[in-house]
Order: structure tokens, then sequence, then C-alpha cells
């Protein structure tokens, strides 16, 4: 039973970021769509270099 609650509050908290930043994307598209597009592109290469960090760091 705990490790089932454990991994519904993590899956919950993933929820809870997706929900964030799709928000967060809804008020850049709403407010300020002319900066759409470095939002995304910065967010993107966030993504790409922890992702990448995280591959090395187990692979090495």
């Amino acid at each position: 039973m705990a490790l089932l609650t454990f991994n519904l509050g993590v899956e919950a908290g993933q929820l809870l970021i997706v929900v964030a930043c799709l928000g967060l994307l809804w008020l850049v598209r709403r407010f300020a769509a002319h900066y759409l597009a470095p939002v995304v592109t910065a967010a993107t290469y966030a993504i790409g270099i922890t992702a990448s960090y995280w591959l090395f760091d187990r692979l090495l």
C-alpha cells in the first residue's frame, strides 16, 4: 500500500508540473504571442540539456 500511494503521489506531481507548463504556455500565447518562439526554444534546450546530463551521468 505504501508503494502504491508513493507512486500515485509521484504521478500526481508529474501531472501538476505538466498542467503548470501548459498553463504558462497558454498565458504566453494569450498575452505575449511574440515571446512564444523564444520560450519554446529555451524550454527545449533546457529539457535536452537535462536529459543529456542524466544520460551521461548514468552511462559513466
